[in-house]
């Protein structure tokens, strides 16, 4: 095939991603308005009071303030109810699809094989429910995946930046 065929068709190797993307999306969106559990109410307890109160509240439950931080802005924006309180772990969840894909594609040359990864990833039972926790998880596995990434940057070139985000992803 000549070389400005191949350029043309080129963006048909990412039609794979899109659809993990929709289809994990989908998988992930299903239960995101349902009746919070006892530890995910927690997190809710944590995020909905006063922003000077997360850290506090947030020790009571043996956690870190971070997560609760960032679902208290997610529900100062969108309300509080179970959609605001689990909407950043099904952001994260999707995020480790698109990560992955982008991160295999550039490691290995092979769009293919990372759309297989995305995919996996995009069906994956705990990703999935990860994704639809009011919980850190699909967080530590998004950071988790930066972390490594960030390592292998190093590396490639240990330049003070890519330090950095290795340091910054590692905390």
């Amino acid at each position: 095939m000549p070389s400005t065929q191949q350029s043309r068709f080129r963006w048909l190797v990412y039609l794979p991603v899109v659809l993990a993307v929709l289809v994990g999306s989908g998988l992930r969106i299903q239960s995101l308005t349902e009746s919070l559990w006892l530890d995910e109410m927690h997190t809710a307890w944590v995020a909905t009071g006063e922003f000077h109160e997360i850290v506090d509240r947030a020790q009571i439950g043996n956690q870190s303030p971070f997560y609760p931080a960032l679902v208290w802005l997610s529900t100062q924006t969108f309300g509080e109810n179970e959609f605001a309180v689990r909407l950043l772990s099904l952001v994260a969840g999707v995020a480790l699809i698109v990560t992955s894909f982008l991160l295999i594609d550039r490691w290995c040359q092979a769009p293919l094989i990372a759309g297989l990864v995305a995919w996996l990833i995009a069906v994956d039972p705990h990703s999935i429910f990860f994704s639809q926790e009011a919980r850190p998880y699909a967080w530590v596995q998004w950071f988790g995946l930066l972390q490594v990434a960030a390592f292998a940057a190093v590396l490639e070139e240990d330049t003070k930046r890519r330090r950095a985000a290795w340091i910054t992803t590692t905390i």
